[in-house]
Formats: structure tokens, sequence, C-alpha cells
């Protein structure tokens, strides 16, 4: 007997677009009516504006709310499934490498900020102030993130003192056990990247009989050679990349594609 699929209702906002002259009405998703309109993927925010411009035209719009019955997905049971297929149990030796150089670039961060604070006589107010308000918004932003940073894996000595104005000075020291959770986040976050480019990967490849992974080096490539359910053979490759954003996030990559078929 087949299981039944749970369903649930959802509600979403639409727009009736209608044409004055004809009395036709369309409905559209918001999306699709900026773009319909010529006002690109823009959110809720520019209705009135939007609405004063249609005044002079020969279409008219509403805002309507519709119920949809649409299917509820166990994702507990969804990511089991995902991961007991063959293409997950045979590239699953990539996720404790990924975890490995994770680690390694967050104790290297580590080590320089370290450098960078003793450099700076252990002020926090020198080696990374909070920015400016002032600064470009990629600047701001990336001097907001180091000061974060800073601020995520150290201890101010005096935090009151240190807070009376913005030229104080704010000693601080690394803190041990901030410093080892920020280890333990940077291991969560690359298992979590492993999981999604492993979900992306059993989705591009499709069904499969067998799954032999090859060359699990994180330094060079690694080959996964898959059977399909229709005997066919592929052969996908695939390089694990550790990058840090300009804000100092780490982060991993896995860009994979199907190699050409050996003539």
């Amino acid at each position: 007997m087949a299981k039944e699929t749970k369903t649930k209702i959802k509600t979403r906002k639409v727009l009736d677009v209608t044409n004055k002259t004809t009395g036709e009405v369309t409905r559209m998703t918001y999306q699709k009516f900026y773009s319909h309109f010529g006002y690109g993927d823009r959110n809720a925010r520019y209705f009135k504006h939007v609405q004063d411009i249609l005044r002079g035209r020969h279409e008219t719009f509403n805002a309507v709310e519709v119920e949809e019955v649409v299917p509820v997905i166990d994702k507990v049971a969804l990511k089991a499934a995902i991961f007991q297929t063959p293409i997950a149990l045979a590239v699953e030796p990539l996720r404790q490498l990924a975890i490995e150089r994770a680690e390694e670039a967050a104790h290297k961060m580590i080590e320089r900020a370290t450098a960078e604070l003793e450099a700076a006589g252990n002020d926090l107010k020198v080696v990374a102030p909070y920015p400016s308000s002032n600064l470009s918004t990629a600047e701001y932003r990336k001097q907001l993130a180091k000061y974060q940073f800073f601020v995520s894996i150290t201890t101010s000595r005096d935090p009151i003192a240190a807070s009376m104005t913005r030229y104080s000075t704010n000693l601080i020291d690394i803190s041990p056990e901030l410093v080892e959770r920020f280890i333990q986040r940077s291991r969560e976050n690359a298992s979590f990247e492993y999981e999604a480019f492993v979900t992306k990967l059993v989705a591009k490849v499709g069904e499969v009989k067998t799954a032999k992974l090859e060359g699990d080096s994180v330094w060079q490539y690694s080959y996964l050679t898959v059977t399909k359910q229709d005997g066919s053979k592929e052969c996908w490759k695939t390089q694990m990349i550790l990058n840090q954003s300009i804000y100092g996030k780490l982060f991993n990559q896995f860009p994979t594609r199907k190699m050409k078929a050996a003539k």
C-alpha cells in the first residue's frame, strides 16, 4: 500500500492584474508582476510607487491572499535517505577531510590574530577598532567583521572602563574557551557545507546503482565513478577548496563537473 503524503494549507499573497479595456484578469506572483511591467525583481515596499505609475495606464492591480495545498516534507527522513545513497556513502571520507582543513585554517587565523594583538599592545581599539559610519559599505562590513572576530575570541580586562568613550583603551586577552568555541563552530560549519554539497551532488547525478570514490586528497582532485540504473558509467570530478571571505569567514567549496567520456 502506498504511503499517504502529508499536506498542509499555505497562504500566500498574489496580485490580480485587471486590463481595463478587456476586463481580463491575470493572476501573478509579486516577482512576475514586476518583471512583466519592467520594474525588475522588487519587494512589496515598492507597491505604492508602482501603483501610482499604473494609474495612467490601462491596468489596475489588487493584492489578494490565496490558499494552496502543499506537501509536508519530512526533512529528517529526507536527509537520512540522501545520506544512505551510494553516492553519499562513497564520498563520506571527504567530510572528515573538510572538517580537518577548516580546523587547521581556524588555528592559523587564531595564530595571526594573536600576533596582531600582541603587536597592538593588546588594545582592541588599535588592532580592530569599531568601524566609523563614514566608511563605504564594503569597508565598513570588512572592519566590522574583524572587530566581531576579535571580540568573539577575547575577553576585556576592564569592559566598563573601555566603554566610557570611543577613545578609551580596551585591553583584551585571548580566551582559550572562546577560541575553542570558534574552532568548534568552524568544524560544524564545514560539516554543514559538506552536507549541502552531498545533497546537491546526489540531485545532480541522479539515481545510481553503485558509486566509487578515488583520489580523496584535499589538495588534488577526487573522482567519483558511478553506475547508473541503465548500466552506463559516469565520472564526476571534485576539488575541495577552502576559501576565506573578505569579511574573514571560512567556507568550503566543492566545485564538481562531469568528465567527458573517453573516445
